[in-house]
């Protein structure tokens, strides 16, 4: 199975990853196209990179219907939308929440290396939260293309963390015991990321 990347993004951002805000050449242009990040993987370009959207931090109360949050995402006609799910819900349309799931995936093409040269327009960022998030370290703009956003997003369950010694290996952990690495629960993916981690998808398999 080929070596992924599964990245974690806030609501808020992967909204502006999926807002697409015109056309070029031909293609649809999105309002976030590079997303900067501390660390990159070790892959040849382009590689493939799995979007998981994080569960909201902040809730408020909406009294006779319990908890809600402004930080849940929801899938709808095709769009992906920032609301409470209340306002779909209110016009009748087909909707799905978004958070805690993989809901597409991109191709990295080019990684950028730099501070405050990193393109806020193209990040979202400006040049002062580029180098607040530094603290004076490194970062790099993972280069989005090629955007995919799911029909039916994907559950954590469907994708497998890559603990491989090296090219189809098994992990080290789990030679003697597992060769096929099928039952490894340590390499089970069942909490996200805090940035990205590498990943494989289990197509056609179930966890």
């Amino acid at each position: 199975m080929d070596k992924s990347v599964l990245m974690s993004l806030q609501p808020g951002w992967g909204v502006k990853v999926c807002n697409q805000i015109g056309e070029r050449n031909g293609q649809p242009l999105y309002e976030k196209r590079i997303e900067v990040r501390k660390s990159v993987p070790k892959l040849k370009r382009p590689f493939k990179v799995y979007i998981y959207i994080t569960m909201p931090k902040r809730h408020f109360t909406i009294s006779g219907f319990g908890r809600a949050s402004n930080e849940y995402l929801w899938l709808a006609d095709g769009k992906v939308k920032m609301s409470d799910g209340f306002e779909f819900w209110g016009n009748g349309e087909k909707y799905e929440c978004l958070n805690g799931k993989v809901i597409g995936e991109f191709m990295c093409r080019g990684i950028m290396d730099g501070g405050s040269s990193l393109l806020p327009k193209e990040s979202c960022l400006t040049i002062e939260e580029i180098l607040d998030y530094a603290k004076g370290k490194r970062v790099y703009g993972w280069r989005i293309a090629d955007l995919k956003i799911y029909d039916k997003p994907k559950e954590l369950s469907e994708f497998k963390r890559w603990n491989r010694t090296e090219e189809n290996s098994p992990c080290a952990h789990t030679k003697w015991l597992f060769p096929d690495c099928k039952d490894c629960k340590e390499c089970n993916l069942t909490r996200p990321p805090q940035s990205w981690c590498y990943v494989e998808e289990l197509k056609g398999e179930t966890i």
